[in-house]
């Protein structure tokens, strides 16, 4: 795993630190090359289709990811230029990071890590689905986004676990807090905490910086209260993660974490979303998990 030297956040009334021995890798040449490709004015999608082609391991990856049943396909498809004709530009870009995600940070394909994974890839398929039943009132927020985001927000984790020996016993008592936040326990017994490696993950790899914002603060439920803390972006994804994270916990019948206790409340005021609306989702979580 090639490590870089990590950039340097906004100033915020917090600083963000990393101790010795926790590094940040760097983002994969095929997704800067993909980056410079989306950027264009007139994005062509035969270059796309080879760009992802050029790496045959990505494009395996995607072409069975596409072919799950959660993207609910009618017909299978043979090739990434088909992927990019039925699925759009943007879905595919969205996750191909994920995939690059999930191989950057986990090279050996840890059995430890397969939950973690697949469970990330359920939220963040969910919080794409949600996205889209909400209106698009703030500027910058998207389905993809949404998506992108539940990916990143504890990517950290994978990172600290494997960097970290004790790790794990700190999820486990930050999972059971019920008052306290959970990266308060991790900054407690590591001197930093999930939120802030994936911040910094998110702003090596070039995302936006609304979108790192929120992976800084994603457990940091006060700012759904707080229209000045972060950008309502931040805050729009914030909101959509803890509702995507919960509703896939609903769903497959997972541990609870003390999360959505803590923040669920802000979560469905901020999106608007009263106690019918929100059993709607959970519903349509079920058939989307199906």
């Amino acid at each position: 795993m090639a490590l870089v030297q990590t950039p340097q956040p906004p100033k915020a009334e917090d600083p963000i630190v990393l101790p010795d021995g926790v590094g940040i890798p760097s983002c994969p040449k095929v997704l800067l090359a993909l980056r410079d490709e989306l950027n264009k004015d007139d994005v062509d999608l035969n270059s796309v289709g080879e760009l992802i082609t050029q790496d045959v391991a990505l494009a395996a990856m995607l072409l069975r990811t596409v072919n799950s049943a959660s993207f609910g396909l009618r017909r299978q498809v043979g090739s990434v230029q088909e992927a990019l004709t039925m699925i759009g530009l943007k879905r595919v870009a969205s996750a191909v990071h994920g995939l690059l995600l999930r191989q950057t940070l986990n090279p050996n394909g840890a059995v430890q890590l397969d939950r973690f994974w697949d469970v990330s890839a359920k939220v963040a398929l969910l919080a794409a689905h949600i996205a889209r039943q909400v209106p698009q009132l703030i500027k910058g927020t998207s389905p993809e986004e949404a998506h992108t985001f539940a990916l990143f927000q504890d990517a950290g984790i994978a990172l600290l676990m494997q960097q970290i020996p004790t790790y794990k016993e700190t999820l486990v008592l930050a999972n059971r807090e019920l008052e306290r936040s959970f990266t308060d326990i991790e900054v407690e017994r590591h001197r930093t905490d999930h939120a802030s490696v994936g911040y910094f993950l998110a702003r090596t790899w070039g995302l936006p910086e609304h979108l790192s914002e929120a992976i800084r603060h994603h457990h940091r439920f006060d700012v759904l209260d707080d229209c000045g803390a972060v950008p309502d972006a931040s805050r729009y994804l914030v909101a959509m993660g803890l509702l995507a994270e919960h509703c896939v916990q609903e769903v497959t019948g997972q541990a609870h974490g003390s999360e959505w206790q803590k923040g669920g409340d802000a979560a469905l005021d901020f999106l608007g979303f009263d106690s019918t609306t929100y059993q709607e989702l959970v519903d349509g979580a079920q058939d989307l998990m199906q």
